[in-house]
This record gives structure tokens, C-alpha cells and sequence, in this order.
């Protein structure tokens, strides 16, 4: 019971979350006492390698600890994207979390389309950007099924986009799917390579 917990002596100023992640910390302050126990402890002591081992111990649980919790507050965000994305009821699921999501431009003879790309564990969403934050949503692709590379990569390689210029080169991104190859802008090139990054490291999972 969260109000009982929190009569306990020392807890009355922090909240029942707060209460919750105490043990998970403690984790982390074992973790830098070992460290900091291993750097005093001669490489020559009988204990040098037991404490050596228990640091390792110690970081693999520290560090699966912050990723479940990464994981965790992501499907928190999926859970709140969730009502904003209209026309899809199905992006809930047990497995998936929710990794970025940015505001982009799909390059279309004589016009510049906006899209919201959603961008999970498992797909990516596309979705037309509407009034007072909300999406329509258009579709979803595998990342298994879906390819993006930065424009300026490619663009060094041939002169098949020549006519844009190098600002728009700079921050596009051509992405390719079995049916379709588009080239979408994002608005700075600090996002684009954010995206790149994400991109990336999920489809690497």
C-alpha cells in the first residue's frame, strides 16, 4: 500500500515513485563503491580479482537496469502518442516502444508535402500532420523493409540531385521501401543526424 509505505520514518517527503526506484539506485552506488574499492586495492592482492569480477557484475546489472527503464519510459510515450495518431488502432503492443519522432518535408514535383514520421522499435509510421498536435495516420512500414541514407552520401556518389541545393542536400534523406523511394527534408541537419543515428541503431537490434 503506497500510504503506509510513505509512513514509514524518512519517507513522508517522497513520493511512492520516488520510493520505488530507491533500490535501483542503490544498485548504482554499489557499482562506484567497487569501482572505487578495485582502484585502492593493489593488483597484487589476493582479492584483486574477486573484487575485479564483482565491478563487471556490477555494471552489466547496472547498465540492464538502464535499459529497461529507457525501454520502459518509451512505451510511457507510446501510451501517450497513442490518441494523437488517428486512424491506426493497432501501434499498441507488448514489444514495441516508441524512439523519436520528427516533423519532415517529402519533395513532390513543384511542392514540399509535410509528414510526421513516428519512428518504433519494430516500424515506422507515417502520418500527415493536423491541427492542435494530432496525425492522420497514412502507413507503416517493417524496418526490415525500409531503407534511408542520407542525400549528401549519395550525392557524392552521382549528380542525380543536382538541382536542389546544398542546404536541402545537406538535411535530406532518400528513404526506399520494395514500392516506393522518396526524399524527404528535415528541418536542420543537427536532426537529420540525430535521425540517422536512431535510425540506424534500432534497425540494428
Amino acid at each position: 500500500n503506497p500510504e503506509l509505505i510513505q509512513q514509514l520514518p524518512g519517507t513522508s517527503d517522497l513520493s511512492f515513485q520516488s520510493l520505488l526506484l530507491k533500490p535501483l539506485q542503490r544498485v548504482a552506488h554499489i557499482e562506484l563503491m567497487l569501482k572505487q574499492i578495485l582502484q585502492e586495492t593493489p593488483t597484487s592482492h589476493d582479492d584483486f580479482q574477486q573484487m575485479q569480477a564483482a565491478c563487471q557484475i556490477a555494471t552489466v546489472v547496472s547498465s540492464s537496469i538502464d535499459e529497461a527503464k529507457r525501454e520502459a519510459d518509451a512505451r510511457d510515450e507510446l501510451l501517450m502518442l497513442v490518441p494523437f495518431i488517428l486512424g491506426h488502432d493497432e501501434l499498441l503492443a507488448p514489444h514495441r516502444w516508441h524512439v523519436r519522432n520528427e516533423r519532415v518535408f517529402m519533395h513532390s514535383v513543384g511542392s514540399h508535402v509535410p509528414l510526421q514520421l513516428f519512428l518504433f522499435n519494430d516500424v515506422l509510421v507515417v502520418c500527415e500532420p493536423l491541427s492542435d498536435g494530432y496525425f492522420q495516420f497514412i502507413s507503416r512500414l517493417g524496418l526490415n523493409d525500409v531503407s534511408m541514407c542520407k542525400m549528401c552520401e549519395i550525392e557524392n556518389q552521382n549528380q542525380s540531385f543536382s538541382g536542389l541545393s546544398a542546404s536541402v542536400v545537406q538535411s535530406s534523406c532518400v528513404l526506399v521501401t520494395s514500392t516506393m523511394t522518396v526524399v524527404l527534408q528535415f528541418e536542420s541537419v543537427e536532426l537529420i543526424d540525430a535521425w540517422m543515428k536512431d535510425f540506424h541503431a534500432t534497425v540494428d537490434i
